[in-house]
């Protein structure tokens, strides 16, 4: 492949992980979002907390959720990511949750509001959307939404 069409490969899928990043991810506006309670009873939510977008494992977890908005739509699903360079606010749903200063952590809290699953490591789609389907909610849901 000749020097100039590689970049044009490499920029078109730069651009499309960004794309498919940004539909995954909560508008900035909300980043800073510490009263998760809203969306209590409507939304499953994946928080991502970490020491800046240079992080490697925050890197890593954008990676493992490349091309998967489909499936947060489909069970209802939003994302949240808690940079350290986000200051104060930041800091009140670090400490709820148990979140050192550097640590990576994601968490997936369920629409009871409850943390279903965490840990200090990038999780893929696969293991979030198997966490999910265990739980009673999204059973209920998948029950009422009949064979597909």
């Amino acid at each position: 492949m000749v020097p100039a069409r590689r970049r044009m490969v490499a920029m078109n899928k730069s651009a499309l992980l960004l794309f498919s990043l940004a539909a995954l991810t909560v508008p900035a506006l909300a980043l800073a979002q510490t009263d998760l309670s809203r969306y209590r009873g409507k939304n499953r939510l994946l928080l991502v907390f970490a020491p800046s977008k240079a992080d490697p494992r925050w890197q890593a977890q954008n990676t493992l959720l490349v091309g998967s908005a489909a499936g947060f739509k489909e069970r209802d699903l939003l994302r949240f990511d808690y940079l350290e360079q986000g200051g104060n606010k930041n800091a009140v749903l670090r400490s709820r949750y148990g979140v050192k200063h550097g640590q990576f952590r994601v968490l997936l809290i369920g629409k009871d509001g409850h943390a279903a699953l965490g840990g200090p490591t990038p999780l893929s789609l696969h293991t979030l959307t198997e966490q999910i389907d265990k739980m009673p909610m999204r059973r209920e849901e998948m029950r009422r939404a009949g064979p597909r």
